[in-house]
């Protein structure tokens, strides 16, 4: 797959360079896998309508394709993301990851799909950036 054809299921889809990046309180019930709130300011998109920052959550890459772990403050990232509603995440009973404890149920929430998208550091996705062509600069309010 390219890089366009993957920009048909994010919700989201930019190139920013990470503001800030917090590491939300631990819930017992996801052993030691840490979740973070990723501040990013929006260079250019490609899908969306993103203002100047975004706030993207992830969770500590496993081999389970989510992420969000990865992004360093200061670095510029293409990130490709999916909106969808606050809630927590159980597979066969156990649970697996979740945000009700740090944001409304049902609110939306943006989540990176990183680990199995293009969406990396800039400098790794050169290709990417090729095909999908002339950015658009965010709305100008914050």
């Amino acid at each position: 797959s390219n890089a366009r054809t993957e920009m048909n299921d994010a919700s989201l889809v930019f190139r920013g360079t990470v503001l800030q990046r917090t590491i939300l309180p631990r819930r017992a019930d996801m052993q030691t896998r840490d979740r973070y709130a990723i501040v990013f300011r929006v260079g250019k998109y490609w899908k969306g309508a993103p203002g100047r920052r975004v706030t993207v959550y992830g969770v500590d890459a496993r081999n389970d394709c989510l992420g969000g772990g990865g992004y360093e403050v200061g670095k510029n990232y293409l990130v490709y993301a999916s909106e969808m509603e606050t809630k927590d995440v159980t597979l066969g009973g156990l649970f697996w990851y979740g945000w009700t404890d740090v944001l409304p149920p049902g609110s939306k929430m943006l989540m990176p799909r990183w680990a199995c998208t293009p969406g990396c550091e800039t400098s790794t996705v050169k290709q990417a950036l090729r095909e999908l062509g002339k950015g658009r600069p965010p709305a100008k309010n914050d």
